[in-house]
């Protein structure tokens, strides 16, 4: 399930660049059994938007410079890819139920 809530974009270049733009206030939730954020050339997360993994069960936690608000609800165990340094501009909620480790 991909829920922007009408702030952001998924852009394709002629190039085959992928990018993911997420605006003030937008918010995409990944609550499916093992999704993950997608395979992308490049993401722009605002300072203002959220992502949130929320299934119920395990899911990766990709590694991107840059995430704006972050959440995890649902339960398990999300796991922070290696991979780049992660940044957090806004705040990071771990929910009950769930774990964040580093890979």
């Amino acid at each position: 399930r991909l829920n922007i809530n009408g702030k952001g974009r998924l852009t394709q270049s002629n190039g085959g660049l992928k990018t993911l733009n997420i605006n003030s206030g937008g918010y995409l939730s990944l609550t499916g059994a093992g999704t993950a954020l997608p395979n992308l050339n490049a993401f722009v997360l605002d300072p203002n938007s959220t992502v949130e993994f929320g299934a119920n069960g395990a899911q990766s936690v990709k590694s991107i410079s840059g995430y704006g608000n972050f959440i995890t609800s649902g339960s398990n165990t999300k796991t922070l890819e290696s991979g780049v340094d992660l940044t957090f501009k806004g705040s990071i909620t771990i929910g009950s139920g769930t774990t964040l480790v580093s890979n």
